[in-house]
């Protein structure tokens, strides 16, 4: 539970950033929308994601990967269709981007949690006799 609710606030603050400079990305009706979105995008990637990629994963080796971006932007763009006029992306090259903007933003908010709970691991307790 811990980590769904991790990946579900790391997806909302990514959208927040990708929306705020993206001006090809769009959410409307403030935070709650944007945290409903999240979710979307969230369940969207975790049910459609593996399908997905297995299902082009001969595409996927033949450009050396260089296809995830757009198959990530397509599950984006599948999320602003479920969305509706909540969300918003002007097309498939905003979404690319968004993609690729999000995957960065969730790959360094997880290593700064990562970091800290391998610092957590790594405390010893030492008794001196």
């Amino acid at each position: 539970m811990k980590q769904f609710l991790l990946w579900w606030l790391f997806n909302a603050i990514s959208l927040f950033i990708v929306a705020g400079v993206l001006p090809g990305v769009e959410i409307r009706e403030g935070i709650g929308t944007l945290l409903l979105v999240a979710l979307i995008i969230g369940l969207v990637n975790a049910v459609l994601r593996p399908i997905l990629y297995l299902a082009s994963c001969g595409f996927i080796i033949l450009t050396l990967g260089l296809i995830i971006p757009v198959l990530n932007a397509l599950l984006l763009l599948l999320a602003d269709e479920v969305a509706g006029s909540r969300f918003e992306i002007d097309g498939l090259l905003w979404a690319i981007l968004a993609a690729i903007l999000m995957g960065i933003i969730n790959s360094v908010l997880h290593r700064l949690v990562k970091d800290d709970e391998e610092k957590k691991k790594d405390t010893y307790v030492v008794k001196s006799s």
